[in-house]
């Protein structure tokens, strides 16, 4: 299938670092980090495992400040090292193509869906860590040190994102999108849903000033 991939390479990292300001194509594009190749299509690893087809992604801006290396390739959107690749994209709005034993009722062929792109302890088949024990999944314990490495579909070695024709994710990352719900909205659920987190986690009270950190999508 194809993808858009990044793959990091320190030469062509210190070369777009380099001259990157003023050649932006160092960025993107054929001979670059980040560019559209063929690659094996995603097996299902479990039973409790989707596949599915990216209708929409979102151009989140992590992925943008990995492609263009504004910050240090150890702390990028998918925390690779030199010579590892990962499909981008994890605001996803896609179309299930087919649904593993353990995950009918969940979802359905044909059902649109939008993707929790964390691989929290419940996505890698583990016990829950203390901080996914409390809900808190985001923050799970395991995500520097299980395998697959990875914090996220789209951001993950093993896993592809949004940016391919095929993906695959757990049943618990799923949730059906209703019709009436255009694909252009249904595809902002992921960016929305972080802002609404937090916002409902600590709302401010009437007459409060708020600042606001980041445009985001």
């Amino acid at each position: 299938m194809r993808a858009l991939v990044f793959d990091l390479s320190l030469a062509k990292y210190l070369v777009a670092k380099a001259i990157g300001p003023r050649a932006r194509r160092l960025h993107r594009g054929p001979g670059t980090c980040f560019e559209l190749r063929d690659v094996d299509v995603p097996e299902r690893p479990h039973d409790d495992w989707v596949t599915l087809r990216p209708k929409l992604t979102g151009m989140c801006g992590s992925d943008l400040g990995a492609i263009f290396f504004k910050m240090s390739p150890a702390m990028s959107a998918v925390s690779l090292s030199a010579g590892e690749a990962a499909v981008f994209g994890h605001e996803i709005l896609a179309e299930v193509v087919e649904v593993g034993p353990d995950a009918k009722g969940r979802v359905k062929e044909g059902d649109r869906v939008v993707v929790d792109p964390v691989l929290a302890c419940d996505v890698r088949g583990e016990e829950p860590c203390p901080r996914c024990a409390v809900g808190e999944y985001a923050t799970c314990e395991r995500v520097g040190t299980a395998r697959p490495k990875g914090v996220m579909l789209g951001a993950c070695v093993k896993y592809p994102g949004g940016f391919s024709e095929r993906m695959v994710a757990h049943r618990s990352q799923l949730f059906v999108v209703p019709k009436e719900i255009p694909a252009h909205a249904a595809v902002l659920t992921e960016p929305l849903a972080v802002t609404l987190h937090a916002v409902l986690r600590h709302p401010p009270k009437p007459g409060e000033k708020v600042l606001v950190l980041g445009g985001g999508m």
